[in-house]
C-alpha cells in the first residue's frame, strides 16, 4: 500500500521534489453569477460589498452614550472650573449661613458639580451592566493589562477626590486660605484626575482593534477635546444661573468673560478635530471604516451629523459666542452654551453608531463560497461546458 509520503513526493536522483498538485477546476465567477441573476431578472446583490462590510455593534446604545458624555462633562468642567480659579477668574464668593457661626459659599456648587455628574454617568454603566452590576468592584482587576480596570480606578480617584474639593469648597470655605498649601495640593490631585478622566473614554475606545472607526489615532482628541467643550459650555450656564441666583452679575463676571473667550477656541479646535477624523476614516484601507465615515456623512446618521453635531454643536454655538464677544445682545453665551451641549451630546452617540465591527478573513471567504455555491443559482455556460 503506498504511505502518504510516497504520494506526496517523488523521488528523483540528486533529491526530494514535491509532487506536482492535481488540477483543480475553478467554479463561476463572480462575474458569471452577476449576469446570471441578472438573466433571470433578479436585483444583482453588490457581493463586494456583503463579503467585506462588517456588522454594526448594538450592545452600546444611549447608556453608554450618557456615561461618556457625563463623565466628559463632569471632568471637562470640573479641570476647566480648577485652572479659572487658579489664574484669577472664578467665581466672587457668597456665604449663606445655615447655622450659626458656620457660613457655606454656595456659589462653588454651580462650578464644581463635575464629580457628581461623573457618578450618574457611572450609575448609567452599572444600568447597563445588568443583573451583576452589583459585581462593579471586580471592574477593578487587572489595571495593568485592562483599560476598563484603568478607567475604574481613574473614574474612582476623580469622584472621590474631585468629591472632596467640591465638598470643601462650599462647606467649609475658610479652610481654602487657613490650610492654603495641602488645599491646593489636593486641588491639584483632583485636576489631574479629572484631565486623565476626560481623555480616558478615547482610549478605551481605541484599545478596539475590531472597531476601525474606533481604532484610530484621532479618535481619543476627538473624545478630549468634546468633553473640555463640553465642559466649558456646562459652566456657562452654571455661571449664568449662579448670578442669577445671587442678583448681582458681578459674582460670576470674570469667569464668563474668560469663558466667552475660551469656548470659541474650544469649538474650532473641536470642528478642525472632527474635520482630520472623518478625513482619517475616508483613507483608512479597511471598508468597515470608510463605511463609517458613510454613516455619518451621506447615511442613516446624515441629518444628527449636520445638522446635529456640525450645526448645533459647532456653528450656531460659534456664531453666537462672537457675537456675544461684541456685547451685542446678552444671553447669547447662554444660548450657545445650551445648543451646544445638546448637540454636544451627539458626539459621543455618533462615535458609538459607527462601531462596525470588522469582518474576519475567514467570514469574507465563507460568504464568497456561500453565494458561488448556491443551489438558486444556475450554472454558466462557461461552467457547464467544464462539467460536461
Amino acid at each position: 500500500m503506498a504511505t502518504l509520503e510516497s504520494e506526496a513526493v517523488v523521488v528523483y536522483e540528486g533529491g526530494r521534489r514535491p509532487a506536482a498538485s492535481p488540477a483543480v477546476t475553478p467554479g463561476p465567477s463572480i462575474a458569471d453569477l452577476t449576469s446570471a441573476l441578472g438573466a433571470r431578472g433578479e436585483r444583482v446583490p453588490d457581493v463586494a460589498a456583503q463579503a467585506r462590510v462588517g456588522v454594526s455593534q448594538s450592545s452600546w446604545g444611549l447608556a453608554i452614550a450618557a456615561y461618556l458624555f457625563l463623565v466628559g462633562v463632569g471632568a471637562g468642567s470640573f479641570f476647566t472650573a480648577t485652572v479659572l480659579d487658579w489664574s484669577g477668574f472664578g467665581l466672587e464668593p457668597s456665604y449663606l449661613t445655615l447655622i450659626d457661626g458656620w457660613s457655606w459659599d454656595w456659589t462653588q456648587a454651580f462650578v464644581l458639580w463635575g464629580p457628581a455628574a461623573a457618578a450618574l454617568g457611572a450609575s448609567t454603566h452599572l444600568l447597563h451592566a445588568g443583573k451583576n452590576r452589583f459585581l462593579f468592584y471586580t471592574a477593578g482587576k487587572n489595571p495593568r493589562t485592562s483599560w476598563m480596570a484603568r478607567g475604574f480606578s481613574i473614574l474612582s480617584t476623580f469622584i472621590l477626590v474631585g468629591g472632596l474639593v467640591a465638598l470643601g469648597s462650599v462647606v467649609v470655605p475658610e479652610a481654602t486660605t487657613e490650610y492654603a498649601l495641602p488645599w491646593r495640593a489636593l486641588q491639584a490631585i483632583a485636576a489631574l484626575a479629572a484631565l486623565i478622566m476626560a481623555i480616558y473614554p478615547g482610549m478605551f475606545l481605541r484599545s478596539m482593534p475590531a472597531m476601525p472607526a474606533w481604532n484610530t489615532r484621532l479618535l481619543p482628541g476627538l473624545l478630549t477635546v468634546a468633553a473640555f467643550m463640553t465642559g466649558s459650555l456646562a459652566l456657562v450656564v452654571g455661571a449664568t444661573l449662579c448670578s442669577f441666583l445671587a442678583g448681582d452679575s458681578a459674582v460670576a463676571a470674570d469667569m464668563l468673560r474668560a469663558l466667552g473667550l475660551l469656548v470659541p477656541l474650544l469649538i474650532v479646535a473641536e470642528a478642525a478635530v472632527l474635520g482630520m477624523y472623518v478625513r482619517e476614516l475616508r483613507g483608512n484601507a479597511k471598508p468597515e471604516a470608510l463605511q463609517a465615515a458613510t454613516t455619518w456623512l451621506s447615511g442613516a446618521w446624515r441629518r444628527r451629523f449636520w445638522i446635529g453635531i456640525v450645526g448645533g454643536a459647532l456653528v450656531v454655538p460659534l456664531a453666537l459666542t462672537l457675537v456675544s464677544l461684541g456685547g451685542a445682545a446678552e444671553g447669547l453665551l447662554l444660548a450657545a452654551a445650551l445648543c451646544g451641549l445638546l448637540g454636544g451630546f451627539l458626539v459621543p452617540t455618533g462615535v458609538l453608531a459607527i462601531g462596525i465591527k470588522e469582518t474576519p478573513p475567514l467570514v469574507r471567504l465563507s460568504r464568497w463560497r456561500q453565494l458561488a455555491t448556491s443551489g438558486d443559482l444556475p450554472a454558466t455556460a462557461d461552467s457547464e461546458g467544464r462539467a460536461g
